[in-house]
């Protein structure tokens, strides 16, 4: 009987010893499965913060953004050329002032009123300064009055220009600095191309105004874009990028065609504009054929998501873009046929004209 109860005790002592051991196996598999659930977690956090931002196919290459920060170097040169033509013909109406001053028998406001204008061809400096001293108090108040308020003008708009072209070069540092997308690329060439072509004649709002709408697609054009996918679409990837762009860029060209058919501008304006969008239109379609997009449209393809939110159209072909660039070509044909047609009228009527004088 004892042998019996030692070796039951044996037993469930036994037990005891194998019991801890089966559990501990079991407490492991527990962690290494939550581990495999915090990793899966973490996979999918990183997944979601990809898709809430630019995709690297969509940024500049370090050729193709040295290309961008040279055109914005030429912008910068021409609004300085343009700041000096107005400076100098601001310049030029103070001389046209100071010459209609009676100096008929005064030898002395003659000599300074030729010094004054020799400085001042020079630059605005302290001795300009002082022979303007000198001239003002040799005038009547009236005269003294209009010279000052017209010199006061010059310097404030040469400090003035001077201000807002160094800005110029701080946006450059900026796109220097950064990585810069297409999307940006396509609003900088936008803005420099208005900036050039404003034919407003203050050069002081010109700048500043291109200096403005620089910072704003610097600091908003990437986000907005990335916002307006995100709430359409709730993913960021090529094809929802691109049917958001597509949508613009349809959006543009038809703004184009509108002022067209309200015969707002010239052909090379409508030339300048078509030429902009088919640009776009073939760097969006382009990008398919990198290897990370192509990859990428392929796996949407599977998606019943992408097949029924998105253009059925970008994923499989290329009809989206040739329909918009076939536009593109529809438009710029009709203005390039109403440019032949004003030259026939002018022809015709310089005939009958010609006519009438025999």
């Amino acid at each position: 009987m004892q042998l019996i109860k030692k070796i039951l005790a044996w037993l469930i002592s036994l037990f005891h010893m194998i019991f801890p051991k089966k559990n501990k196996k079991t407490n492991k598999k527990n962690i290494d499965n939550n581990i495999n659930i915090k990793k899966t977690s973490k996979e999918k956090s990183i997944v979601t913060e990809i898709n809430e931002t630019m995709p690297g196919y969509m940024y500049l290459s370090n050729y193709e953004k040295t290309l961008l920060i040279n055109q914005i170097k030429e912008v910068k040169k021409v609004l300085q050329e343009k700041s000096e033509e107005y400076i100098n013909q601001e310049i030029k109406e103070i001389f046209s002032i100071i010459d209609n001053l009676d100096s008929k028998d005064n030898t002395k406001l003659k000599e300074v009123v030729t010094d004054f204008k020799n400085n001042l061809s020079k630059g605005i400096n302290k001795s300009t300064n002082k022979v303007l001293n000198e001239l003002v108090n040799m005038v009547s108040v009236n005269e003294k009055e209009t010279i000052i308020v017209k010199y006061d003008s010059i310097c404030n708009n040469q400090n003035i220009i001077r201000e807002k072209i160094n800005k110029v070069d701080t946006i450059i540092n900026e796109v220097e600095k950064k990585d810069i997308t297409i999307i940006e690329k396509n609003s900088i060439i936008e803005v420099s191309d208005n900036a050039l072509n404003n034919k407003n004649d203050n050069i002081v709002d010109n700048i500043e105004n291109y200096n403005e709408d620089m910072l704003r697609v610097m600091k908003n054009v990437n986000k907005n874009i990335i916002d307006k996918v995100n709430l359409e679409y709730k993913k960021v990837n090529y094809i929802t990028l691109t049917t958001e762009l597509l949508d613009e860029i349809s959006d543009k060209l038809k703004k184009v065609e509108d002022n067209y058919s309200k015969h707002r501008f010239n052909k090379y304006y409508y030339e300048r504009e078509i030429s902009k969008i088919k640009k776009q239109i073939l760097e969006l379609k382009d990008l398919k054929s990198k290897p990370q997009v192509y990859n990428e449209i392929l796996k949407l393809r599977k998606e019943l998501y992408t097949k029924s939110k998105d253009k059925y159209d970008i994923l499989y072909n290329n009809e989206a873009f040739l329909n918009i660039n076939q536009k593109c070509d529809e438009l710029i044909n009709k203005v390039n046929a109403k440019v032949v047609d004003i030259k026939k009228e002018k022809e015709q009527a310089k005939k009958e004209k010609s006519k009438k004088q025999n």
